[in-house]
């Protein structure tokens, strides 16, 4: 976290276990409105729980942790090519919001060998956001001034003016401890703002298959890869059904997720848990109630053929 005060950039990787001990480090980047990315690998609990296999059930505990409130981006990528396209656009969100981004994968996808094509580095960007890197800031440099946008300027040891404070502690534009009410509206809000940015500049969710399908999926995370193979399935079987993935969980595409739940006679939700994590965020930012559900919770991903067998009861009675 300390690299980010100063503009450089920064990463650590955890398993879901791990990241659960990172939550006070995590709050503290976001009142302190550092660039860090966190990468998440899960692997099913609780504590050691199956050490070696893989899950999906640490989804809501990412999209809270940390004591508060503050705006983080969930990145989800579901695959090879999109682990690396991911992590990349995560490091420019961080830069651009000023806020913690993680990478949210499983053991499966981070174990996963695959052949697949070069990754496409041509449109690989480097944004560093809004920062002042030489020069001069003036003599009245606020870190956390406030901001239509919620992204106040950073400037980097050695810009002169650039005498900034960050600690825990919520703060005044200066970054000094201040606990009036004010003060405390005026930062909070300020941070929260950023969400709306973020909602800007996110990966949108990808959709897979035919508009007049009967059934659709939708996934996230490495739970793409089977639904992709039973969809080839289920077309060849003339059933015609389509995919949505959620690349971002945070914030979540509800306007996105409903459009595809209202285009889609029946629809279902795959992932790797007990409770239905995705499934439940479904309901809550969109208010809807989905139709079906395959989970599967054992720490082993969602096979082809699960996916494939439950699509079809579930066209069955679209």
């Amino acid at each position: 976290v300390g690299a980010a005060f100063t503009g450089a950039r920064a990463m650590c990787g955890t398993s879901g276990g791990g990241f659960a001990l990172m939550t006070e480090a995590f709050g503290l980047a976001g009142v302190a409105e550092s660039a860090v990315v966190v990468m998440v690998s899960q692997r099913p609990g609780p504590a050691t729980g199956l050490p070696t296999w893989t899950e999906q059930a640490d989804l809501r505990m990412v999209v809270h942790a940390a004591q508060g409130e503050f705006p983080r981006v969930v990145l989800a990528p579901g695959d090879h090519t999109q682990c690396f396209e991911f992590a990349w656009r995560a490091f420019d969100l961080a830069d651009a919001l000023q806020t913690p981004v993680v990478l949210m994968l499983d053991n499966y996808l981070s174990e996963n060998r695959a052949s697949i094509p070069p990754f496409d580095t041509a449109g690989v960007t480097v944004d560093r956001g809004d920062i002042v890197v030489e020069g001069d800031v003036g003599e009245d440099y606020l870190r956390y001034r406030v901001t239509d946008s919620g992204v106040s300027t950073r400037a980097v040891p050695g810009v002169r003016g650039a005498l900034q404070v960050a600690n825990s502690y919520d703060h005044d534009e200066y970054g000094f401890a201040n606990e009036e009410p004010a003060m405390r509206d005026a930062q909070e809000e300020k941070r929260m703002r950023k969400l709306d940015l973020a909602r800007k500049l996110v990966p949108s969710p990808l959709v897979e298959g035919p508009d007049d399908a009967a059934v659709g999926l939708i996934v996230w995370g490495s739970t793409v890869m089977p639904a992709r193979q039973a969809l080839a399935w289920l077309d060849a079987e003339g059933v015609p059904t389509r995919m949505l993935q959620v690349t971002t969980l945070e914030p979540f595409p509800a306007d996105v997720v409903t459009e595809f739940n209202e285009d889609t006679p029946r629809t279902l939700v795959v992932e790797g848990n007990f409770t239905g994590q995705l499934e439940s965020l479904v309901r809550e930012h969109c208010l809807l109630e989905i139709d079906d559900s395959l989970r599967r919770y054992d720490g082993r991903p969602p096979a082809p053929e699960e996916i494939l067998l439950r699509a079809n009861e579930v066209a069955a009675r679209a």
